[in-house]
């Protein structure tokens, strides 16, 4: 497979102030990938860079080994053949579906227009809505046809922003499967950008996070959440705790001391920080008892937050059968010898 999209080195500034320094990342055909990270972490200027609406200060962009953006050169926004998905769906309130669909087909002749637009409809499982108006359709359904849109053009590449964020949590989840089984079935390569890791994992083969105008880890969904390259991945990243651990400091927590005791490779001279996820732990009669501050239930589970005696929380996941309030203990042993671990001070 040809990489569809490269972006080697890319720079976004703003006047004197540095958006997104030195991101290289690529995408193959097919391939979806995601921008992840908290707000103003630079993800969606290097969205905006990747469409045309931004220049890069430093760096260089292809798609399909053409070259659309560097420090010397700007491909307009119009010429890339690049798709976008917006954040706010940005259907045209007083056009119908059909001619919404049909706005980026203009080059075509009218009969082309209609047999495009019916297979986009087809595609996305609305082909009944062409004659009404957005707001006559349910947001969900908004979504899907902001998609047909995009992809009636058929771009080199698809750009989403944000696409789930005005929609409800369990709308999104199902939706971002949904979208990407469809962007799978075309063979289309899309790039998304978000801050929920739920809609990252749902949708993308390859995640890249990125913090403070850098990307900081790139892999599969699974790659990030077992094997964080930093704190800030491990923390950003799924569900869990990092812990402060200073073997040398004088009365060092006591039961975290007895906690770890059966984790193997951890250091034991230096100050290290140790993550530990929910699942890390496990409820056991004969386990070592940790103060509960608050219970979650969770449906199918409660989540408990654990504290240790110097105030570091833990969380911890327990059957509904378990049932204990806040203010008494919770016995719990650790589930796993290898832990992952980061040198240095908090």
């Amino acid at each position: 497979m040809s990489d569809q999209l490269r972006l080697n080195k890319v720079q976004v500034q703003y006047g004197d102030v540095v958006a997104v320094q030195d991101v290289s990342l690529s995408l193959q055909t097919g391939e979806i990938g995601c921008l992840l990270g908290p707000s103003g972490c630079g993800k969606t200027s290097l969205l905006r860079a990747i469409a045309g609406f931004e220049p890069i200060a430093a760096g260089n962009i292809t798609v399909n080994d053409t070259l659309i953006a560097s420090e010397a050169y700007t491909m307009p926004a119009e010429h890339r053949k690049i798709g976008m998905m917006f954040q706010d769906f940005a259907l045209f309130p007083h056009l119908t579906i059909e001619r919404n669909i049909a706005f980026g087909l203009r080059k075509m002749t009218a009969a082309k227009q209609r047999e495009r637009t019916r297979e986009m409809l087809a595609l996305v499982g609305l082909p009944d809505v062409g004659p009404r108006f957005p707001h006559e359709i349910s947001g969900g359904q908004q979504q899907r046809i902001a998609l047909a849109r995009a992809l009636a053009p058929e771009p080199q590449v698809l750009l989403l922003d944000e696409p789930f964020s005005g929609l409800d949590e369990e709308l999104r989840t199902s939706l971002a499967s949904e979208i990407r089984s469809l962007l799978k079935a075309q063979h289309v390569t899309a790039l998304l950008v978000t801050h929920d890791q739920h809609e990252a994992f749902a949708m993308a083969d390859q995640i890249a996070l990125m913090h403070e105008g850098q990307l900081i880890q790139s892999g599969s969904g699974e790659n990030l959440y077992q094997s964080p390259a930093s704190p800030f991945a491990a923390g950003f990243i799924g569900e869990g705790s990092l812990i402060t651990v200073d073997p040398a400091a004088a009365g060092a927590p006591g039961a975290l001391n007895l906690l770890l005791t059966g984790a193997a490779g951890l250091p034991t001279s230096t100050r290290y920080q140790v993550l530990l996820r929910p699942e890390h732990l496990a409820y056991d009669r004969a386990g070592l008892p940790l103060p509960i501050v608050q219970r979650h239930y969770r449906g199918s589970h409660y989540l408990y937050e654990l504290s240790l005696d110097d105030g570091q929380l833990l969380k911890c996941v327990a059957e509904l059968s378990v049932e204990l309030d806040p203010g008494t203990s919770l016995p719990v042993r650790l589930t796993q010898e290898q832990l992952i671990f980061f040198a240095g001070p908090a």
